[in-house]
């Protein structure tokens, strides 16, 4: 099977593994009476085992070994540039450019038109990104003429892709695939400076040509799957894909890339099967083996989330991301105190430590336990004293311990340092609803539209607000339908929009909005509640009396609430108990 080389560097290996060197090479005859190449006459000398012992070495990835055969086959035999050439290309692998360099000038030398040695110095010049420098070499090699015009002129349209002029690639690669039609390695390469000049249906016309010559060819076919899902046109990206993976089935980059098309397209069975793959094969790739718990996790299947996220921190306990979500899997399940266990294990130079300090204040608060609740923010600010989400949420536990004040005055101090922060003006409007400063609130959100004019929740909040008040209802109304053009799928601004219906005495649209609302946040009890409402002003007492018994369900320790509910059922079904 033919494949691509994406540097004609690597054919000097093919070349070497053959004692007479390349196939195809040209001879010279030099001072010592050899071939420039090889002493093919005395195989059994000391310079062809040092040779061979340096290509052995050099394939086995002993990239000293090598270099330390080759200088003693250098010593040995300083007249043949297929030893300095391969020499060089061991300094280049190992990364030191100089002694590459410095190796392969002596290959030119030697013989001034050699050309494994003129590709190598423009591998090393383009190592170095000196394009001009690469330029020249390659442009001699093809002076040369064949066998290394051809390799030389992919890898002259190679750095002209790399030195951002891909037009000039263009035009050397279309005259390559005009004088041979099947040429795989220039379709391939004309393919990516198209991509460079974002000309992405001549790329892909240009890929699918070298995908045509060659089924096989992997290379090709990927570069297709990426346009196509760079495109967003993520059907023709997963055939492209599977396509992949019908040559090359244990390709994990594909499989990630189709998990990830997947879990897009919340098609969790899809992705999980891919990052499942991914996992089993390469179980060091923490990352799949986390997105396999998360998927768990999305579609509830706790025990088996809770499985993979302890397998995966006990085999990489550094990773925090992992201990947060094993976290929230055990809070989920009833577990308080492993949840805080875990919470509390994350160390506050991670990227989850400000998400597992919040969580373990959640878990106070929701047990009634504002003060520890309070402490753990405090804690966590003297660590991250600027983070607004720390701020916002011990805002929120001041003004349900009856310090508006102070939350007011903990903002404000916060708004000095950052004040085009949305995030805190958000807060401080939180902080005058629950104080019931209306116009307050109402400055606080418009400068948060000021500072962010598509920040849905804002809209949300001022629009939901002049709902509840039931004023400004043609505003609140363009409000929440500005806010649901930017999140349409969002249950909360769906219930908004039911909500200001409502208040405008559009019950039958209100009740239509509000069936929308409880199917996108079936769990939530105020949108059950506000749909009852909706059902009962439309005169079906049937439907309305089950929501509010839903709603009656779902506002668990809200006493309040649930009073409140009951009052309205009773309305429409007396035999509901009364609450103790």
């Amino acid at each position: 099977m033919k494949k691509v080389v994406e540097s004609p560097i690597l054919r000097i290996l093919l070349c070497a593994v053959v004692a007479a060197g390349c196939a195809g090479k040209r001879s010279h005859v030099v001072s010592g009476g050899h071939d420039a190449d090889w002493p093919i006459e005395a195989p059994q000398g000391a310079e062809y085992s040092a040779f061979l012992r340096g290509v052995t070495e050099s394939i086995e990835g002993n990239v000293e070994g090598a270099l330390q055969a080759f200088e003693e086959a250098a010593r040995l035999n300083p007249t043949s540039p297929l030893v300095h050439v391969r020499l060089g290309y061991e300094y280049l692998r190992k990364g030191d450019v100089v002694r590459a360099e410095e190796a392969t000038r002596k290959a030119v030398g030697v013989d001034a038109d050699y050309a494994e040695a003129h590709l190598l110095l423009g591998k090393i010049y383009s190592a170095q990104r000196d394009w001009a420098k690469a330029e020249e070499e390659y442009r001699k090699v093809i002076s040369l003429g064949e066998p290394g015009a051809r390799p030389a002129s992919l890898a002259l349209a190679g750095i002209f892709v790399e030195a951002k002029t891909p037009e000039r690639s263009v035009e050397l690669l279309e005259e390559l695939v005009r004088s041979d039609p099947d040429d795989l390695e220039a379709y391939y390469y004309l393919g990516r400076a198209y991509s460079e000049l974002n000309k992405l249906d001549e790329a892909l016309r240009t890929y699918e040509r070298a995908a045509e010559i060659h089924p096989g060819f992997t290379q090709a076919i990927m570069a297709i799957a990426l346009i196509h899902e760079y495109q967003g046109d993520t059907e023709r990206a997963i055939a492209a894909y599977l396509r992949v993976l019908g040559v090359e089935p244990d390709n994990l980059n594909v499989r990630n890339h189709l998990g990830r098309i997947y879990l897009d397209k919340k098609n969790y069975t899809a992705a999980l099967k891919e990052f499942d793959a991914v996992a089993r094969v390469n179980p060091d790739d923490v990352a799949a083996r986390l997105r396999v718990a998360l998927i768990h996790l999305q579609q509830e299947n706790l025990f088996l989330a809770g499985r993979a996220l302890r397998d995966l921190v006990r085999d990489a306990p550094d990773l925090a991301r992992a201990r947060y979500y094993l976290a929230v899997v055990l809070e989920k399940q009833g577990d308080t105190p492993g949840a805080e266990r875990e919470f509390r294990r994350i160390a506050a130079d991670t990227d989850v430590y400000v998400d597992a300090r919040l969580g373990i204040a959640f878990l106070r608060e929701t047990t009634g336990d504002l003060r520890a609740a309070e402490k753990v923010l405090r804690g966590a600010l003297r660590e991250k004293p600027s983070n607004v989400q720390l701020i916002a949420a011990l805002a929120s536990i001041l003004v349900k311990e009856q310090r508006a004040i102070e939350a007011e005055g903990m903002v404000r101090a916060a708004l000095v340092k950052a004040p085009k922060d949305e995030t805190l003006w958000f807060t401080l409007g939180e902080v005058f609803d629950k104080m019931g400063n209306l116009a307050e609130l109402d400055r606080c959100m418009k400068q948060v539209l000021e500072l962010n004019p598509d920040n849905a929740n804002a809209l949300n909040y001022l629009g939901y607000t002049y709902a509840e008040k039931g004023i400004k209802l043609d505003e609140a109304e363009q409000l929440i339908r500005r806010a649901l053009s930017i999140k349409p799928n969002d249950g909360y601004i769906t219930d908004s929009l039911g909500w200001v219906l409502f208040q405008k005495g559009m019950f039958a649209q209100a009740v239509e909005k509000l069936e929308e609302a409880a199917k996108l946040a079936p769990n939530d009890p105020t949108i059950a509640e506000h749909l009852a409402d909706a059902l009962r002003k439309l005169g079906h007492q049937t439907r309305a009396r089950e929501a509010y018994e839903k709603a009656f369900e779902l506002f668990k320790k809200d006493e309040e609430a649930r009073k409140r509910v009951r009052d309205k059922l009773n309305a429409v079904a007396p035999s509901i108990p009364k609450s103790p």
